[in-house]
């Protein structure tokens, strides 16, 4: 919207899978691909591509303001009423091995060692370190709710709701009342 210019109307856009786009890329049928951030270090790192903008800081464009986060976990009602202490101590695993991943080389050069990073070598780990601070959220508060309320209404206005998938995001389908024990 800001530069004039929409995508779905004026250029082919396709939807595959990580490992597809890349292959896509490579072999020249695209010119450009938005993909996760976990495989981007790899792409860079050949020399042959160029990040072009981060889908974080798109996001922090539509809508200043907090960090929000890039994962919602979704629960029930039922669950939050009544297995508010399972889901509180989830919660708590979830943000101390953020964390830990946040801060940690070493555990980063052991999930190397078990090959589940996906990259070919140990010198593309920092890239991916990075990226993963990155997009990290905030707190999870109201200021967080109501940013990804705007976020989703500015997206809504800009591509409409058939691309965002809602026509508008209710505040209540989310809750903070999980984030600190009672």
């Amino acid at each position: 919207a800001q530069f004039g210019f929409d995508p779905h109307r004026e250029s082919g856009v396709i939807t595959a899978a990580p490992p597809l786009l890349n292959q896509l890329l490579e072999r020249g049928d695209v010119d450009a691909i938005v993909q996760y951030w976990q495989f981007i270090p790899r792409l860079v790192a050949t020399g042959r591509y160029r990040e072009l903008v981060s889908t974080s800081a798109l996001v922090r464009r539509i809508a200043p303001g907090p960090n929000l986060p890039f994962l919602v976990l979704v629960a029930t009602d039922d669950a939050v009423t009544s297995r508010d202490a399972v889901l509180r101590a989830f919660l708590a695993a979830l943000h101390e091995s953020a964390a830990l991943l946040g801060s940690r080389r070493g555990l980063w050069d052991e999930l190397f060692d078990e090959g589940v990073l996906g990259v070919p070598d140990r010198t593309l780990i920092p890239g991916l370190m990075a990226r993963y601070r990155a997009g990290m959220g905030g707190r999870w508060d109201q200021a967080t709710i109501d940013g990804l309320t705007k976020l989703t209404a500015r997206l809504v206005e800009v591509v409409g709701p058939d691309i965002v998938g809602v026509p508008r995001l209710d505040p209540a389908a989310y809750n903070a009342q999980l984030v600190r024990p009672p």
